[in-house]
């Protein structure tokens, strides 16, 4: 979804392109926050909510795009996909700008480490005084963010947006594939957004 809308709306001059970014970033933390809210608040499984609004945005995508195609602002698109002093790849930039900004700070708050003892044990961690709501809307919320930012990269690198069920699939795979090389677990409470990437370049 981040791909197709950004596909049609980071256009235009090169301030208009910035404000389509800021546009689809707060899309992707809009669409996190339903997916937290609804396993939050409507007390669904995860894992089915996760399909279901999948879906949803996948519908959304299609609306938005029908067929492949778009565009993007090229002088944004070439500067995230080109090169500073002509020898660090920007893209590898922005990832450690992620990290930096939105990994660390989040992992050293209250509701960073309340996601972890949320992920061991919900229960034990909701009896020990920690805001489980809030540690997972805030969860879902920048995994939604997440995605938008790699929903920009792929637009960037592609120029075009297409809503592909199949590409959409594969991308999802390899994100699983990614977080379990790096060492996190799939039943929660241990892992981190660094091993996280290196099990990506694995």
């Amino acid at each position: 979804m981040a791909n197709c809308l950004a596909s049609a709306i980071v256009v235009g001059t090169i301030g208009e392109g910035l404000l389509g970014c800021v546009a689809v970033l707060a899309m992707g933390l809009i669409a996190g926050f339903i997916n937290g809210a609804i396993v939050v608040w409507g007390r669904l499984q995860p894992i089915i909510t996760t399909l279901a609004t999948g879906a949803i945005y996948y519908g959304l995508a299609l609306w938005i795009r029908p067929s492949p195609g778009g565009d993007v602002q090229y002088d944004i698109a070439d500067f995230i996909t080109g090169q500073l002093f002509g020898t660090v790849p920007t893209a590898l930039v922005v990832l450690l700008v992620v990290v930096l900004v939105i990994w660390i700070p989040y992992r050293s708050t209250m509701l960073g480490r309340a996601a972890y003892a949320v992920g061991s044990n919900e229960q034990a961690a909701y009896m020990s005084g920690v805001p489980v709501q809030k540690a997972k809307l805030l969860a879902y919320s920048l995994g939604g963010l997440l995605a938008s930012i790699g929903g920009l990269l792929l637009t960037f690198n592609t120029y075009s947006g297409e809503a592909s069920a199949a590409i959409g699939g594969t991308y999802t795979l390899n994100s699983i594939a990614a977080v379990v090389i790096g060492g996190t677990s799939l039943f929660g409470g241990w892992g981190s957004a660094i091993g996280s990437v290196f099990g990506a370049f694995v």
